[in-house]
């Protein structure tokens, strides 16, 4: 029965991830930076890199002679969701990531580290282990919003038991004899052993799919929520256009009620004058006509007493006649002729 083909795992890392932090008036919205843009006042953009972290984890024992050294070398880039759930935490994003998980990771590798057989290390390849250990963390991580890549290395190593002088078997000999029980042992368990990792494969492949159910939910469910802050935004960004576009009409709209008002005043400012000047000028004709009537009453006046005038003057001199005798001569009439 051939092996089944391993799925190889892909954390889904990104070369340039960045989350944009904008604040304004008192509100703050996050959004994943696409597109290289001009930083704003405004805005703050926090670069989320792609990073290694090694993690060497101390001696396990396996047995009375036999210990187990672990490294882990992780390949890691936190989520938009795991930033922005700490955006009020000063430490980096890597930081973060290192100081909040390093004991769970140890735990994670102890706890898989203590269900090993004290014979694992007679396997000639620990491959099994190692994946097993590589999904663990790298399913749990991924769950926690951080995608990574994980590597595992065990590396056996073996303490010398001192022995008494006394004893009946070289060191040799019991190591021989340990190695040989060891095997017997080995593999009279190694058909139950194959069929326990294979019932263990298959829930494991079982919590994995159910696991990236769950990603897909919350990969989902954070498309959605981004989907509805980018409707809200372009909501937002009409209800602005809509005000502005009133503001702008009703100004348009007041500035010309402004100039038909200005309009009717220099208008009306106009009928005003010319009505003046209209005023003015009959004014004008009438007293100039008055002064002609005024002038043709002194005239007439002035004759009628001119005329008075020479009519005293005759009667004074006919009195200074008769005064001194003398006798005026009437006229003639046309009748006495």
């Amino acid at each position: 029965m051939s092996e089944p083909t391993r799925t190889v795992w892909d954390p889904g890392f990104e070369p340039e991830r960045k989350l944009v932090v904008a604040s304004l008036a008192g509100f703050r919205w996050c959004y994943p930076d696409r597109h290289s843009r001009v930083k704003r006042f405004a805005y703050r953009i926090i670069a989320i890199p792609v990073e290694d972290w090694i993690l060497d984890i101390e001696s396990w024992p396996l047995g009375a002679w036999c210990k187990v050294n672990t490294r882990l070398d992780i390949r890691f880039q936190p989520t938009h969701r795991f930033v922005e759930a700490r955006l009020e935490d000063d430490r980096g994003v890597s930081d973060i990531v290192r100081e909040t998980y390093h004991s769970f990771l140890r735990d994670q590798v102890e706890r898989l580290l203590s269900g090993l057989p004290a014979d694992i290390w007679l396997e000639a390849d620990h491959a099994d282990v190692e994946t097993c250990i590589e999904d663990d963390i790298q399913e749990f991580l991924a769950v926690a919003g951080v995608q990574s890549r994980c590597r595992c290395r065990l590396r056996f190593t073996f303490e010398e038991e001192d022995l008494e002088p006394d004893h009946g078997m070289t060191a040799n000999f019991r190591h021989q004899a340990v190695i040989q029980t060891l095997r017997d042992r080995l593999h009279a368990a190694r058909r139950q052993h194959q069929q326990t990792c294979f019932e263990q494969e298959i829930q494991a492949t079982q919590l994995r799919i159910e696991q990236q159910k769950q990603l897909s939910a919350l990969l989902r469910l954070e498309t959605e929520a981004l989907e509805q802050r980018k409707e809200a935004e372009t909501r937002k960004t009409r209800a602005e256009l809509a005000l502005q576009e009133i503001a702008v009409r009703e100004k348009y709209e007041s500035d010309l009620r402004l100039r038909l008002d200005q309009i009717q005043q220099e208008a009306h400012l106009r009928q005003v004058q010319l009505d003046s000047e209209l005023n003015e000028k009959n004014n004008r004709a009438a007293a100039m006509t008055d002064v002609e009537q005024y002038l043709h009453r002194e005239i007439e006046f002035l004759t009628l007493e001119r005329q008075r005038l020479l009519l005293e003057e005759e009667i004074q001199g006919v009195k200074l006649a008769r005064l001194k005798g003398w006798t005026i001569r009437q006229p003639a009439t046309p009748d006495a002729k």
